[in-house]
């Protein structure tokens, strides 16, 4: 039964990471171009390296 816990929480995480990923692409598209870049750069940033460090702190455990 431990196993199931921790299973659940990595699923509710990774489609709360995709509902937000597909929320800042929609957001972003209504930006002008020059600008749209600068913006999914910032925002990717943060999203990669969200991912990182959850896969990071996967693997330590």
């Amino acid at each position: 039964m431990p196993l199931v816990q921790p299973m659940l929480v990595r699923v509710f995480f990774w489609s709360v990471y995709l509902i937000v990923l597909i929320g800042v692409l929609n957001a972003v598209s209504w930006v002008d171009p020059p600008d749209r870049w600068k913006m999914l750069a910032f925002f990717g940033s943060i999203l990669i390296f969200v991912a990182w460090a959850a896969l990071r702190g996967k693997n330590r455990g």
